[in-house]
């Protein structure tokens, strides 16, 4: 757990935002699947951790919110959608979204519906799970219909 250290480094006068690996910083570190931590990433954006509001130039890397759908928690994804991160953002075709549903997350995927982000088919497709764990079977199919009803809500009404 690297909390302890985190808060010594920003009672110390760390920048949240300094850039570290290239063009990652702190934040967009403490979603990474080697380091998540939620109580990290939370005390990250107490302490002014920036948000971009824009997706990353040319689908260059995950969104925050990407990873935070893959490696965090609704908390998580709550607070950086409160704090303005894109909620469509691709990478390698894939969006926060799609995430969610490939891992059957129904929680995630109706924050992320509610919050306005934008189904699409390849989302529905990838919330199949194939296992014989029926207590997986039924988060997938409720997942399912949460964008089975969330496309259907998006077509286009008859004049």
């Amino acid at each position: 757990d690297n909390l302890p250290i985190v808060d010594a480094l920003l009672r110390a006068g760390a920048d949240p935002n300094e850039v570290e690996f290239s063009t990652s910083n702190a934040l967009s570190v403490s979603l990474t699947r080697d380091y998540a931590n939620p109580s990290v990433t939370m005390r990250l954006l107490q302490a002014g951790a920036h948000v971009p509001r824009d997706c990353p130039a040319g689908n260059s890397e995950d969104s925050l919110l990407s990873l935070a759908t893959m490696e965090s928690n609704t908390e998580v994804m709550r607070e950086l959608i409160v704090r303005g991160s894109p909620l469509n953002c691709q990478f390698r075709g894939a969006s926060a979204l799609y995430w969610a549903a490939l891992n059957g997350q129904y929680d995630r995927v109706a924050l992320l519906l509610q919050s306005g982000a934008n189904p699409r088919e390849q989302d529905l497709d990838a919330a199949n799970a194939s296992t014989g764990d029926s207590r997986v079977q039924k988060e997938f199919a409720k997942t399912r219909q949460l964008l089975k009803d969330a496309l259907k809500s998006n077509e286009p009404k008859p004049r």
